[in-house]
Formats: C-alpha cells, structure tokens, sequence
C-alpha cells in the first residue's frame, strides 16, 4: 500500500509547469494587449478624422460609448496588473496555486494584497 502524500514533487516537472505557467500568462498579457489597441482604435481614428469641429455638440449616445470604452480600457488594465503580479511571485512552490487562479478567471475581483495574502508571499518579497 502506498503511504505517500499526493502532493506534487519538486522537480524537473515542477520547473517545467513553471515555465508552461509563465507562457500562459504571458499569453494572457498578449491578448489584453491586443483587446486594448482594438478598443482604442476607433478613438484614434476618431481624433485624426476630426474636421475642426465642437466637442459640445456630442450627444448622450456618444458620451454613453466614451463611457463604455473608459470602463472596457480600465477592467483590462486591472486584470494585466493583476496577471504581472502573478507573474512576479510565481515560483516552483505556489505554481499549482498560480495555476487554479488562472484557471479560474476571477482575477479581477483579487486586489495585491489579497493575492499575497493566498500565495503567502512575506512582506519582505512583497513588490513596491
């Protein structure tokens, strides 16, 4: 009968799912990246396009599409800093915890602290 613990071995393993944990959220930054410049881009080709014309006569429609982009830009940027935290703590020793958050897609409702309170990350190793 085996009376070994089913927790995962450091090894050669653990480094490569590492490595693998680091080119998903790599990957995950790529494509925030590329949602944000495809969400700005209508507004770059909206100012270059201008004719000179008033700002003041937008209507409540146009205000309303501003307002979309804005919260649009601001979620993307909170789940890339999020996505970059996790990459900065992400070791060999919480790589399966790093893991289920991936998997998990909430990472938007985790604020830093929060996110080095459940990797146990010390205050000394915390970032600035």
């Amino acid at each position: 009968m085996n009376t070994g613990t089913c927790a995962p071995i450091v090894g050669k393993t653990t480094v490569s799912i590492v490595d693998n944990i680091y080119s998903i959220i790599d990957s995950k930054i790529q494509y925030l990246d590329y949602q944000t410049r495809e969400l700005l881009r209508p507004l770059i080709g909206e100012n270059t396009q201008k004719d000179g014309k008033s700002d003041s006569k937008k209507g409540p429609k146009d205000l309303k599409i501003e307002e979309q982009w804005f919260l649009a830009f601001e979620k993307y940027s909170k789940v890339k800093s999020v996505l970059l935290l996790l990459r900065n703590y992400l070791n060999k020793e919480n790589a399966l915890l790093v893991l289920s958050l991936l998997a998990d897609d909430q990472l938007i409702n985790f604020s830093q602290k929060d996110l080095e309170y459940k990797l146990g990350i010390k205050p000394r190793y915390q970032a600035a």
